[in-house]
C-alpha cells in the first residue's frame, strides 16, 4: 500500500508541476482484452505442458480517474490510477484472473482539438491473483506472479466539447511476471509471460 501511494504521489506532482494551464481531472472505465505475450512453456500439474501461444484472450473491464495537464496548446501530461482486471483463459475456458491497480504518466499530443495521441510507461501493482479450474475457484495464486507489471502504453482518445471522451489504447507488457516455482521432475516449466492489453475506455473529464 506505501508503494501505490508513493507512486500515485509521484504522477500527480508530476502531473501538476509541468502543467502550464488549467488541470483537467475526469474518470473513465471500460472494456479489457488481455492476453499473455512472452514464450516457454507452462506445466499445470501433471498435465502435459501448455506453450504460452495457447492462452486464449480474457475480457473483463477497467475504472479509474485521471488527471491532465496541459504544457501548451498541442502537448499534455495525463496522470492515471486505473484498477484493471486481466489474466488468460486456459484449459477449457478455465481463467487465470490477475486484478492490478494501474499507475500510468501519458505524454499527449493533440493532432486536432479534441483529438490526441498519447504515449507512456505503465506500472502495475498486483492485488489479486486467482485460478478457476481442476474442480477449483478462486484458488490463491499471487506466489506465483510478480508483484509489480511494467508496460509501454500508446493510445488515441477523442473528446467532445461537453467533456465525453472515448480512448483506444493497447498496452504491451515489459518485464517477465512468472514467478512459480517448477513442479517437481518438471524441466519444462520455463514460461516468460507479459500482460498484453487492449483497452476501449469511456470517461468524462471537466
Amino acid at each position: 500500500m506505501k508503494n501505490l501511494l508513493f507512486f500515485m504521489f509521484v504522477i500527480l506532482v508530476s502531473a501538476t508541476t509541468i502543467a502550464q494551464g488549467e488541470l483537467r481531472f475526469g474518470v473513465k472505465g471500460g472494456l479489457n482484452i488481455s492476453s499473455f505475450g512472452g514464450e516457454g512453456k507452462r506445466v499445470f500439474g501433471g498435465f502435459e505442458p501448455a506453450d504460452v501461444n495457447e492462452f486464449r484472450s480474457r475480457k473483463s473491464f477497467h475504472v479509474g480517474a485521471i488527471l491532465e495537464g496541459p504544457i501548451n496548446d498541442r502537448i499534455s501530461l495525463q496522470g492515471e490510477a486505473l484498477y484493471s482486471s486481466k489474466g488468460v483463459k486456459y484449459f477449457n475456458d478455465s481463467l487465470l484472473k490477475l486484478d492490478y491497480i494501474d499507475l500510468s504518466l501519458l505524454g499527449k499530443y493533440y493532432f486536432i482539438k479534441g483529438f490526441s495521441a498519447e504515449l507512456g510507461p505503465v506500472i502495475g501493482i498486483l492485488v489479486t491473483a486467482s485460478a478457476d479450474g481442476f474442480g477449483t475457484a478462486g484458488f490463491d495464486v499471487r506466489s506465483s506472479y510478480s508483484s509489480i507489471d511494467l508496460g509501454g502504453s500508446l493510445g488515441l482518445t477523442y473528446r467532445l466539447k461537453f467533456g465525453v471522451f472515448l480512448t483506444v489504447r493497447y498496452t504491451k507488457g515489459l518485464n517477465n511476471n512468472n514467478n512459480a516455482e517448477p513442479f517437481i521432475n518438471q524441466r519444462e516449466d520455463n514460461l516468460k509471460n507479459q500482460n498484453d492489453i487492449f483497452q476501449v475506455s469511456l470517461g468524462y473529464s471537466f
